[in-house]
């Protein structure tokens, strides 16, 4: 092998494992989201229903500090009402009837148990004391902090529920109660997912956009922006639906186009017996 072939093949190794790393990256890690806006308001009752999930734009969590799926799968369903941000967790286990939830008084430590935690800033830039932190056990126990006025943030809603695939949980977050905007280009953000160790099992904690040591590092918040939903999936779905009525208007058209060419034939077939 020659070293100009030698380089050619180094090259294009280097460029797949960076091609599958950017892949992997997009797939289901963090650092970007679009939360699009609905004209509708999601139920809180602790499942994250069809209806909303159709109207949000999902993402997923990596293992925190390693660059790797996690065992126990989350997904994260956001969008924006008019009013309020909302958020839901889709929490994948397998042993849903093993879920640690000892944390019982709201405001308590409810992160220590199988719990799901946000960040929020909203502003362009994350600062020390410009962010507001909520979680939920899978009990649904609440948590939350002002970080500016050291305090619980109030106005908000969530609940969770246990399914048979694991659990869930909804948080409702009025803008107001976050002293927020939607109109500015972008916010800043983070989600969490905490799996407790058990019955010999590993603690496993999952991340949107990997902040390091703790997800109160405000400078690796990933970027939230609020955007309405796309002209053009309104016309892809308008172009399925001309299509689908043009296939049905060919279908039609064949169908009479047989019928009435089967009494020709038959008629065709008595003269030839006749003969």
């Amino acid at each position: 092998m020659n070293r100009a072939t030698e380089k050619g093949v180094r090259f294009c190794v280097s460029y797949f494992f960076a091609l599958a790393f950017f892949c992997s990256q997009v797939a289901f890690c963090g650092g970007y989201l679009e939360i699009p806006k609905i004209d509708f308001s999601p139920r809180i009752d602790g499942l994250v229903t069809p209806r909303e999930r159709s109207g949000c734009q999902v993402t997923t969590l990596t293992l925190m500090g390693a660059f790797q799926r996690p065992k126990h799968e989350t997904f994260v369903y956001t969008c924006a009402t008019r009013d309020a941000l909302y958020v839901g967790f889709v929490c994948a286990d397998p042993e849903p009837k093993a879920l640690v939830t000892s944390v019982t008084a709201e405001n308590g430590p409810v992160m220590k148990d199988d719990s799901v935690e946000m960040v929020l800033c909203p502003a362009l830039y994350g600062e020390r004391n410009n962010y507001f932190h909520f979680a939920m056990n899978a009990a649904g126990v609440k948590y939350s902090w002002d970080s500016e006025f050291d305090r619980p943030v109030t106005g908000w809603t969530g609940k969770a529920s246990v399914t048979p695939g694991g659990w869930e949980a909804e948080f409702l977050i009025p803008y107001t109660s976050i002293r927020g905007r939607t109109d500015i280009s972008h916010w800043r953000g983070n989600f969490v997912r905490t799996r407790p160790a058990r019955s010999g099992q590993p603690e496993e904690v999952s991340v949107w956009n990997d902040p390091g040591m703790t997800i109160h590092n405000y400078r690796k918040f990933g970027f939230l922006r609020f955007v309405k939903p796309k002209e053009e999936d309104i016309e892809s779905l308008l172009q399925q639906l001309m299509e689908l009525r043009q296939q049905e208007l060919q279908s039609t058209q064949t169908e009479k186009e047989t019928t009435a060419t089967q009494p020709a034939a038959s008629e065709t077939s008595s003269v030839e017996e006749s003969k």
